[in-house]
C-alpha cells in the first residue's frame, strides 16, 4: 500500500534537520500531555521512566525553551478536544496495521514568533501507539532479550521531536549521505532491537534550538593524508567558551583547533560548550571515523544521553510503520478563531518507519 505524503509547510535548515514550520507559543510551554494506560509488555514503571527520559533528552541537551509535562490522567482520543493526549494500544483502532503509531498535530489557526522567525502555531497534539508491536525497554534490548521487538524509549523520544515541530532529518525517498542526518533521532527509520535513537543527537538538539533557543553546533574532521590529524571547530554560538577533550589526555579551549593522534583509529572527541543565554554547559561526544581517507563526521550524541524509532521489517516480523499525521486548517477569516479547528488535509508517511 502506498501512502501519499503532504506537507504544506516545510523548512530545510542548511546542514541540519528539517522543521515542519509549526511551533508552540511561549504561553503553551511546558506542553502538558495527559497519558493513561500502558503498552502491552511494559509496566507502569517502565512507562514513567521512559517518559521522564524522553523529556530530559530534549530539554537537557539543547539550549531551548521547549519543555513538556506528562500528566497521568484521562487521555482521550478526540483529536479536537483541546487536550494533548498520549494513548496506548490504539483504543479506537485508528492506527491501522501498517503503522506502529500516529502523531496528530493540530494548528490553532494563529501564528507565533521565535528568534524573529514566524511559525504557524500548534493548538493540540496527540500520540497514539499501536497494539501488537512488541515494545521493549532499552534495558531488555541491551541485555540481549530482543528478537524483533522495538524500543519504546526510542519511539517516544522521536515522537516528542515531532510534537516540538521537528520533521524527519531524511525521508525514505531522500538520497541521504550526511552522517549527522543518518544518525539523527529524527531519521525516518530504525531497525528492530535498535536503541541508538533513544539518544537525542547533536543535530536534533541544534534543530530544536534554532526555533526555541540558542543553537549549539560543533564538528570534527580528519584533514591530513594519513588521518592522524583531527580538526575541530565551534560554529555556533561563535563566541561561546568551549572545551575539547580528545580522549588521550589532551584538551583545548580554542574555538578552532587541530590535534595529532598516534594513529588513524576511530576517535570520540567530547566538546563542552558554555551557553551564557541558558546559563549551562552542553556536552557532546563527536564520533570521528577511523582511516586515512579524510572522512568527516559531524554527528554527535549528548554525553549523557539516550533515541530511535522507525521500523524496518525484521526476520519473521510483520512490516510496521509510523504515520506522522499533520492535520492542517483552512485559513480562518481575518479576526475569526474557531474551536475545534476543521482539518482539511492529512500528511502521512509511506515510511515503514517513523
Amino acid at each position: 500500500m502506498t501512502f501519499a505524503f503532504l506537507m504544506l509547510v516545510w523548512i530545510q535548515l542548511a546542514g541540519a534537520g528539517q522543521l515542519t514550520g509549526y511551533a508552540w507559543s511561549p504561553s503553551s510551554l511546558p506542553v502538558e500531555i495527559v497519558w493513561s494506560g500502558t503498552p502491552e509488555g511494559l509496566s507502569h514503571d517502565d512507562v514513567v521512566a521512559a517518559l521522564d527520559t524522553a523529556r530530559s533528552q530534549w530539554v537537557d541537551t539543547s539550549c531551548s525553551a521547549f519543555d513538556v509535562s506528562f500528566i497521568e490522567g484521562d487521555a482521550t482520543s478526540n483529536a479536537t478536544d483541546g487536550q494533548n493526549s498520549l494513548l496506548f494500544e490504539d483504543p479506537e483502532d485508528e492506527v491501522g496495521q501498517e503503522f506502529r503509531a500516529i502523531t496528530r498535530l493540530m494548528p490553532s489557526g494563529g501564528r507565533v514568533t521565535w528568534n524573529d522567525v514566524q511559525y504557524l502555531e500548534f493548538g493540540e497534539a496527540d500520540m497514539v501507539f499501536n497494539d501488537g508491536v512488541g515494545w521493549m525497554t532499552d534495558a531488555e534490548i541491551d541485555a540481549g532479550h530482543c528478537d524483533d521487538g522495538f524500543s519504546f524509549q526510542a519511539a517516544l523520544t522521536h515522537y516528542l521531536g515531532h510534537l516540538a515541530g521537528l520533521a524527519h532529518s531524511c525521508e525514505s525517498d531522500d538520497t541521504c549521505t550526511d552522517p549527522a542526518l543518518l544518525d539523527a533521532t529524527m531519521y525516518w527509520e530504525t531497525a528492530p532491537c535498535d536503541t541508538r535513537e533513544s539518544t537525542v543527537a547533536m543535530d536534533d538538539a541544534w534543530t530544536l534550538a534554532t526555533v526555541y533557543g540558542t543553537p549549539v553546533r560543533v564538528g570534527c574532521t580528519r584533514d591530513d593524508a594519513d588521518g592522524t590529524v583531527v580538526s575541530c571547530v565551534l560554529t555556533e554560538p561563535a563566541e561561546a567558551p568551549v572545551t575539547w577533550d580528545f580522549g588521550d589526555g589532551e584538551t583545548s579551549t580554542l574555538p578552532s583547533v587541530s590535534h595529532s593522534y598516534a594513529d588513524s583509529a576511530e576517535r570520540i572527541v567530547r566538546a563542552c560548550v558554555t551557553v551564557e543565554a541558558c546559563g549551562a554547559d552542553y556536552c557532546y561526544d563527536l564520533r570521528v571515523p577511523g582511516g586515512p581517507d579524510g572522512a568527516t563526521d559531524t554527528s554527535a550524541t549528548p554525553a549523557d544521553g539516550g533515541g530511535g524509532c522507525a521500523a524496518v521489517p525484521g526476520s519473521g516480523s510483520r512490516t510496521l510503520g509510523i504515520a506522522f499525521a499533520v492535520l492542517l486548517l483552512r485559513r480562518a477569516r481575518r479576526g475569526a478563531r474557531e474551536w475545534p479547528p476543521r482539518p482539511v488535509a492529512t500528511a502521512t508517511n509511506d515510511e515503514r518507519g517513523q
